[in-house]
């Protein structure tokens, strides 16, 4: 489907321009072609994220209410339950979740922002874990302390 905007950058695999090179990255915003350094300049990263003591913390601390709120999901769409080997997969250094200790999510951040072409924003989707306010505000306080200075 067609968004507009520049916060609605869709990389595609298409058909590159004939005279760009293999390793240049093109997106097309509002129907032109454009290198996505010049075209997403304001992209957003937003990911399931939560930043625990140990990136095992997290995880196990994460996934019981993930799984549940997906469950749920699921249910109304048709989607199968999530696994916890699927849920670990997108933990990994080229996975989507930012969900670790503080190192851990500031090293994914930056790779994303590599592969992206820059992102100026990150956002962490926490509430589909149903966190106390205690949890929340433990991994808030990581984020500010630790993940956002290591990557200002």
């Amino acid at each position: 489907s067609s968004r507009t905007g520049a916060s609605a950058c869709e990389l595609d695999a298409l058909e590159l321009p004939r005279e760009s090179s293999s390793d240049v990255r093109y997106c097309r915003l509002n129907g032109k072609f454009m290198s996505v350094t010049h075209a997403c300049r304001n992209l957003t990263l937003h990911c399931f994220g939560y930043v625990a003591e140990s990136s095992r913390k997290a995880a196990d601390e994460f996934y019981p209410g993930y799984a549940q709120s997906v469950s749920n999901i699921g249910k109304e769409r048709g989607w199968p339950a999530p696994t916890r080997s699927s849920f670990d997969a997108q933990l990994g250094p080229r996975g989507a979740y930012l969900i670790g200790e503080p190192n851990e999510v500031v090293e994914k951040i930056a790779r994303h922002s590599e592969a992206l072409g820059g992102v100026s924003r990150v956002s962490f989707q926490m509430d589909v874990a149903n966190f106390s306010h205690q949890k929340l505000m433990n991994s808030i306080e990581r984020i500010g302390r630790s993940v956002a200075p290591a990557l200002r």
